[in-house]
């Protein structure tokens, strides 16, 4: 079944393979906040590393990275056949690899959002230009949460207006088409740019 994108307009949609998209997002400005749909988990596995390398290498951000459908050891696994010295990065807490079903509702969203903002200054304090954070929002489907995703978008662009921050919402196709036509076009609305990763024939 294909996606029900509504009145989202065409110039906003970006249906590109992993590699581009990881390229794309690797131009990301602070303040900007985009959405990520995939059909494959090693899809958002490939982006999710593509992303952070260059963030940490070249961008000299720190990174946040929020998982649902994956597990802590399997991202630090794939980060480092990217040749990404995780432990090193972990240790200094340029790298933060958490639960997103563990985080963004413990206790509250606001408390989830301070939590946000402190990882920000504390890089800045610690020579960083700002954070890149990847979260995966399947956890608001598992924890029943779908009537709050429209809410949370919108803070999600309040929270990185003016920061020194950019947010990557990840959803899993199947989490998207459970949606209703009404809060999927709601969703896309609230992000800058919505990336489609394509499914390979």
């Amino acid at each position: 079944m294909p996606l029900r994108l509504g009145k989202v307009p065409n110039n906003r949609l970006i249906y590109e393979d992993s590699l581009e998209i990881g390229e794309h997002l690797s131009t990301m400005t602070f303040g900007e906040h985009n959405m990520l749909i995939y059909a494959d988990v090693n899809s958002l596995l490939e982006i999710c590393c593509s992303h952070s390398k260059k963030s940490l290498q070249s961008r000299n951000n720190a990174v946040i990275i929020l998982y649902h459908y994956e597990t802590k050891d399997s991202i630090r696994n794939a980060l480092k056949e990217f040749d990404i010295e995780v432990e090193s990065y972990e240790a200094d807490r340029s790298l933060i690899i958490r639960d997103a079903n563990e985080i963004i509702f413990n206790p509250t969203l606001d408390s989830f959002l301070q939590y946000l903002k402190t990882l920000e200054e504390l890089a800045i304090k610690h020579g960083k230009n700002g954070i890149d954070v990847i979260v995966d929002m399947g956890s608001f489907r598992h924890l029943g949460k779908e009537q709050e995703l429209g809410v949370c978008e919108n803070r999600f662009n309040i929270a990185s207006a003016d920061s020194k921050s950019t947010i990557l919402c990840c959803y899993h196709d199947k989490d998207v088409k459970a949606l209703d036509a009404i809060r999927i076009e709601e969703i896309h609305k609230s992000h800058l740019k919505n990336y489609i990763v394509k499914e390979e024939l």
